[in-house]
């Protein structure tokens, strides 16, 4: 059967998957390149997939506007899609896509749960209790308290938690190492002035008039409530300047910090990139 078919970690180029099949495979002969290596079964293989299928994709070829107008479905074919999350070669994806065939099949009906030839699209929204619970966050942050919120660390502590193991197609994390040794070591803050005495005044006390303001003093931004300091700080001094928006004619001093200690910081960026793991 398709299902106990053997593949090693060099025919799985999914890093996780790879990393998961080294570790704790059985070693035993791929079928797909004959060596001796440690392995797992296709059909463990396709069972990873399906749980990645059920949370993170949503099946386009079952819409409306494909079973009863006729229209072509959105997506991608299942074939692209196991292609996409294994990278590996056709003959894995192939066997992979009959053993998710079989656990589709639904006994009962007859019928294959997305049908016979699914296409399937990455969801661009949180299901079920996960959107539940954002939105009893976000009616709690603007309710109740702001800071120290429970609901807030719970909620954030279930989508985020797993993070360190999250990937990009790249391969690389989502968490960047900044400070000592590292290749991120300085951070840029700048501020406007509107006048040269009020500049000339604030290069006295550059650490003062440039870094965050003491507690009980900063106002409102995008990540802090009124009074509470925080540091907001770019990777180069151009950026620091555009995210305070000089009026023509104004003057703007730029500021650069050593960061002093390690810090791990979350590269939102690599959001946009990260591959729903076969390993979850």
């Amino acid at each position: 059967m398709v299902q106990e078919k053997r593949v090693c970690a060099e025919c799985v180029v999914e890093p996780h998957l790879a990393e998961i099949i080294s570790a704790s495979g059985d070693v035993q002969e791929c079928d797909y390149c004959g060596n001796e290596l440690p392995t797992i079964a296709i059909g463990d293989v396709a069972a990873r997939c399906d749980s990645v299928i059920e949370n993170f994709f949503e099946v386009t070829s079952l819409s409306d506007a494909v079973t009863i107008y006729g229209r072509d479905p959105t997506g991608d074919p299942i074939a692209e899609v196991i292609e996409n999350q294994l990278g590996a070669d056709a003959p894995v994806v192939e066997d992979v896509v009959e053993a998710l065939g079989d656990i589709w099949f639904e006994h009962s009906s007859m019928q294959s749960k997305y049908d016979e030839d699914p296409y399937f699209s990455e969801k661009s929204h949180l299901d079920g209790s996960y959107s539940a619970d954002w939105r009893a966050m976000v009616e709690s942050l603007r309710s109740e308290a702001r800071l120290f919120n429970p609901k807030t660390s719970a909620v954030l502590e279930r989508v985020f938690g797993p993070i360190l193991s999250d990937k990009t197609r790249k391969g690389s994390g989502v968490i960047v190492d900044a400070g000592p040794g590292t290749a991120l070591t300085t951070l840029f803050r700048s501020r406007v002035f509107q006048s040269l005495k009020a500049l000339e005044d604030a290069l006295h006390h550059p650490a003062r008039e440039i870094g965050a303001p003491p507690s009980g003093v900063g106002r409102a931004g995008r990540m802090n409530a009124k009074g509470i300091s925080v540091f907001y700080g770019a990777t180069s001094a151009d950026t620091a300047v555009a995210e305070v928006r000089p009026p023509v004619g104004s003057h703007v001093v730029v500021g650069q910090f050593m960061i002093s200690r390690s810090l791990r910081l979350l590269d939102l960026n690599a959001f946009a990139e990260i591959v729903p793991g076969v390993i979850h």
